[in-house]
């Protein structure tokens, strides 16, 4: 029969699925002591002895010396001195951990390669790899409590590796108790009736030809149009739209460095517009999108914003950008005198720059240069209120599916020879966990973006963790990213 083996205060101890045992020294006086540290892993109520070929039943009475509590079985005197085999019936907890332990066949280390991996081991997994260690010495007691603070939070794989090695552990024996951090920590379980949405065939694909648009596109009273140099995202803008309205007449055409797509049917850009698709102008946009309160929903429209504005960069991870207009002829949040201002410090210090596509030429001004006096400060405070409407719904949309994201001023670009001015904003997710949440829900059609994010995420999850995730984001969608039901 499979057991673990240990050694408490120098003794050998074995842990069956159903006990452990070990041999006892019975005292002058009849008695045999039982370490307290085995109350832990077994039932310390009776003492198991085989004697004479039977196995007799010793009640365990619990005392104190100094404060410090002892365990005794009063066997009798006349075995004093003999050295007896003896068992402890082990609690249901211990039970299930040693039967966890003895019956895996899979070993974690060959999941996971990369030493930056990050792991968390349970509280049973704890609970085994304190009654393997050797806890006789002190020192050791030390070294582990202190990797037990890490495991509270997060350890790597480098470090687990440590341990195995430190204290010549089975590495199998912990896989049972093992997960990637940011798996245990998004798919957590769950008892009771699913009630999200189930994941379907049936995608609403309307939403990513809104995300598209939103993106990189106009939509008029009158029409579509779609702006990129991607032909994948154009062939997307197509077939999304003739499965909309198989009628349309669709037009493709390269324009200076970039391609246009565009279509005309009021029906179809009323459609569009009652389900989040922004009309004219986006700069102009100061409200917030209607997107059904969907997962999928949720992952068409995120996929098309992503494949059209949204990029990872190392520092900030997950980017979606943005901007908002500041003055024009309709709007104009910032006094004349303010303008001047602005004005003055784009000439001075801004960075000029020329749009290929469209001729436009403007200065692009840092945030640095708006917190040197108290005019300069009393303008980044009226831009930093003035929310593009886009950026705005996109962290409320996050904010409902438990995204944690924040909104961000970046820079200021003016334009000298229109003398309009806009703010350019980002919503910016940083955690690695929602990273995951939001790679997990989204599927871009760009390879290029696609094998930016896994380079990323595979830091700290594995393609079979990514999968684990997204089967629970579509699976459990509506309730577990706080969607009502």
């Amino acid at each position: 029969m499979k057991f673990l083996k240990t050694k408490i205060k120098w003794k050998e101890y074995k842990a069956y699925p159903d006990r452990i045992m070990f041999k006892a020294k019975c005292g002058s006086n009849g008695i045999i002591k039982i370490c307290k540290t085995l109350e832990k892993y077994s039932n310390l109520d009776f003492l198991y002895i085989k004697i004479d070929h039977k196995i007799k039943k010793i009640k365990i009475t619990k005392g104190y010396d100094r404060g410090i509590p002892i365990y005794r079985a009063y066997v009798k005197r006349k075995y004093s001195g003999m050295e007896l085999q003896v068992y402890l019936k082990i609690t249901i907890l211990f039970k299930n951990i040693i039967n966890k332990a003895l019956n895996n066949k899979k070993d974690i280390l060959k999941e996971y390669t990369d030493p930056t991996f990050r792991l968390h081991i349970n509280e049973e997994g704890q609970t085994l790899l304190r009654f393997l260690i050797n806890l006789s010495s002190k020192n050791k007691i030390s070294q582990l409590t202190s990797l037990f603070n890490k495991f509270n939070k997060t350890i790597t794989l480098k470090s687990y590796k440590y341990i195995i090695n430190k204290f010549d552990v089975d590495s199998k024996l912990f896989s049972p108790f093992i997960k990637n951090y940011y798996v245990q920590t998004i798919v957590k379980e769950r008892s009771g009736k699913r009630n999200g949405l189930t994941k379907s065939k049936a995608r609403p694909e309307i939403f990513r030809l809104v995300g598209l648009i939103n993106g990189d596109g106009t939509l008029t009273k009158y029409g579509a149009y779609f702006f990129n140099d991607d032909h994948i995202l154009h062939q997307d803008f197509i077939e999304i739209s003739k499965s909309l309205n198989n009628d349309i007449e669709i037009k493709y055409e390269k324009i200076k460095t970039t391609s246009k797509t565009c279509w005309y049917c009021g029906k179809l850009a009323t459609k569009l517009n009652e389900n989040g698709t922004i009309y004219d102008r986006k700069l102009d946009f100061l409200g917030d999108i209607n997107i059904n309160k969907n997962i999928l929903a949720y992952s068409e429209y995120f996929s098309g914003i992503y494949d059209t504005e949204g990029t990872i960069i190392k520092d900030s991870n997950i980017i979606i950008p943005s901007s908002v207009t500041i003055y024009n002829k309709n709007i104009n949040i910032l006094t004349k005198k303010e303008l001047e201002y602005l004005f003055l410090l784009a000439k001075k210090y801004g960075i000029f720059k020329r749009i290929k596509d469209t001729g436009s030429e403007y200065y692009s001004l840092g945030l640095n240069k708006l917190k040197g006096n108290k005019l300069s400060r009393i303008i980044l405070e009226k831009l930093r209120n003035h929310y593009p409407g886009l950026a705005l719904s996109h962290k409320k949309m996050l904010d409902n599916i438990k995204i944690n994201s924040k909104l961000e001023l970046k820079s200021v670009h003016v334009n000298l020879r229109t003398n309009r001015i806009t703010a350019a904003w980002w919503v910016k997710i940083n955690l690695v966990e929602d990273v995951i949440k939001f790679v997990s829900l989204i599927e871009p059609h760009i390879k290029r973006k696609t094998q930016k994010l896994n380079n990323f995420i595979l830091n700290y999850v594995t393609l079979t963790d990514l999968k684990k995730i997204k089967d629970f984001v579509y699976e459990n969608g509506t309730k577990n990213l706080g969607f009502a039901p």
